[in-house]
């Protein structure tokens, strides 16, 4: 059950990247967008989904939200793609590993230059 939940996240990860990168026209959602990660729950009715967005903090909490509330369309548009019973409800969050990753080198890289 775990590879099968496991591959179910990868393929949804790779199935909404390309719908939001090819389907969502919508000018507010970033085009500087990556789909980090997706969280299907055991039951299979929900998913979350990780974004990592790049530019200001106002675009990143702008795209979120219209991605939040595209998340019926995103979901319908992607369930096209793929053959579940149930596609799950999608549901959006900002994963800022990314972002504290490359701060926290920054850091280290200014104690290396410093120290």
């Amino acid at each position: 059950m775990r590879r099968r939940k496991a591959r179910l996240d990868s393929l949804l990860r790779e199935v909404i990247g390309e719908v939001i990168r090819d389907r969502v026209a919508d000018p507010r959602v970033s085009s500087f967008l990556t789909i980090t990660e997706v969280d299907v729950s055991p039951d299979l009715r929900r998913a979350r989904v990780g974004v990592s967005i790049l530019g200001s903090q106002e675009e990143r909490e702008v795209t979120l939200r219209t991605l939040q509330n595209m998340s019926k369309f995103v979901g319908t548009e992607a369930a096209r793609l793929v053959t579940l019973r149930y596609f799950p409800s999608l549901q959006f969050f900002s994963d800022r590993r990314i972002e504290e990753a490359a701060r926290l080198e920054e850091l280290l890289r200014q104690a290396n230059y410093t120290g």
